[in-house]
């Protein structure tokens, strides 16, 4: 009966991880054009930008020192940035890390959802912030995951950012 009771033991330990990880789940963004997988339903909020006719939609999960973040501006129709360069993603992440109080370690061009864009890594303390910019039609989009420095590419920073699509 020992035996027994000790083997279920060592099951529910296996099986925890799995549970963890199954906790995991698309969200899908119709009005802002998006699918991500989170851990758990985002907060979600919204504002308008200054005096314009801008708005910024957010999508927010903090858990302890970790945070999942999917940030959507939204311009006016027909204001969005037509040929956005490296140059204009690199302004959109001094901004970043301007707001953020945080300090840019590196960044590189990247295609982020089939668009161009920016990846970088800014550390604030003993925390780093993934982050990746794009833009589609007019809207921007940020992709951020913020960890203790050292976990910008574990599991699940990765998981995160590696589901993130854009809806047709």
């Amino acid at each position: 009966m020992r035996q027994f009771a000790f083997a279920l033991l060592m099951l529910a330990l296996q099986l925890v991880p799995v549970s963890a990880q199954d906790q995991w789940r698309d969200f899908r963004a119709d009005a802002d054009g998006f699918v991500v997988s989170l851990p758990q339903e985002p907060t979600v909020t919204s504002r308008r930008i200054k005096d314009t006719k801008a708005t910024q939609s957010m999508f927010l999960i903090e858990k302890g020192e970790l945070a999942y973040l999917v940030s959507v501006v939204h311009m006016e129709k027909g204001t969005g940035p037509k040929n956005p360069d490296l140059k204009y993603f690199q302004n959109l992440m001094k901004n970043y890390t301007e707001g953020s109080k945080t300090t840019l370690r590196t960044s590189k061009s990247a295609t982020i959802a089939g668009k161009p864009g920016i990846d970088g890594i800014s550390d604030a303390g003993d925390s780093a912030h993934q982050v990746q910019i794009f833009a589609s039609g007019d809207r921007v989009y940020m992709v951020i995951y913020v960890g203790p420095k050292g976990q910008e590419n574990s599991a699940d920073a990765t998981r995160f950012r590696n589901s993130f699509k854009l809806l047709n």
